[in-house]
């Protein structure tokens, strides 16, 4: 038998398999046994498509080197019944209806059809295989939508005021931020140094709708207030004590 593998001609895939049958039978002193294309592409270590095992076990057939009946293979020891030289066209024309030549066109069509699966799994992604971008969102946008930091509001301005602010911002569709909760503290105590109320100062932008916040107009400050309670009253009933 070594001196017919010498001469027969087969490509490398049907040596290998040709060697991967001889190694199932005689080495285990059998003339035939039930082989699937699975054993002997696990025997030559060979990973791709079945299909391409079939057919090299077919055309070891059809050149008369194996025999086939039912499932089950036999070696042909009658090496002259062998073709040694194999139809490489009609070999070549096999191999090619198996492994069709990746060309630009099918390159193309292979791109096309993987394209057309990402868009039936994934609607969002587009025919350029570009996922949709999400929307994108400024540092102003999310600073309007985080929650404004209260430990900063002093102990001489009153949180729940502060709280009723915010909420009237947010009502008014002007979110109050983290940098406008600073000046606005920084606002209102310029007020309060001027003897206004802050929490006076509040209320009222609340109550009328502002967004910012304003000196009271009119009427007294809180320390012209203090001074005029502290004032003596009966300096100003001389001459009313009869009426």
């Amino acid at each position: 038998m070594a001196d017919i593998l010498c001469r027969v001609e087969l490509s490398g895939r049907q040596y290998r398999v040709l060697m991967a049958i001889i190694r199932k039978l005689l080495g285990f002193n059998k003339t035939t046994d039930w082989l699937a294309p699975a054993q002997i592409a696990d025997q030559i270590g060979y990973s791709g498509d079945l299909t391409n095992i079939r057919a090299d076990m077919r055309e070891l057939e059809r050149r008369n080197i194996i025999s086939r009946t039912g499932k089950s293979i036999t070696i042909n020891t009658r090496y002259g019944q062998w073709e040694q030289t194999a139809n490489r066209s009609k070999s070549i024309r096999k191999e090619i209806d198996i492994n069709p030549p990746e060309t630009d066109r099918n390159r193309s069509a292979h791109r096309s059809k993987s394209i057309r699966q990402q868009i039936e799994t994934n609607p969002k992604t587009d025919r350029n295989q570009h996922p949709q971008k999400k929307d994108n969102y400024s540092k102003d946008t999310i600073t309007k939508n985080k929650a404004p930091d209260l430990s900063v509001v002093p102990e001489w301005l009153s949180l729940k005021t502060v709280e009723e602010f915010i909420d009237h911002r947010k009502s008014i569709k002007k979110p109050l931020t983290q940098k406008a909760l600073t000046l606005l503290i920084g606002k209102l105590d310029s007020f309060r140094s001027e003897g206004h109320d802050p929490i006076v100062c509040l209320e009222e932008s609340i109550m009328n709708g502002w967004q910012g916040v304003f000196r009271p107009k009119g009427g007294a400050t809180a320390k012209q207030r203090r001074r005029f309670d502290q004032s003596n009253y009966e300096q100003g009933l001389e001459g009313f004590e009869d009426a």
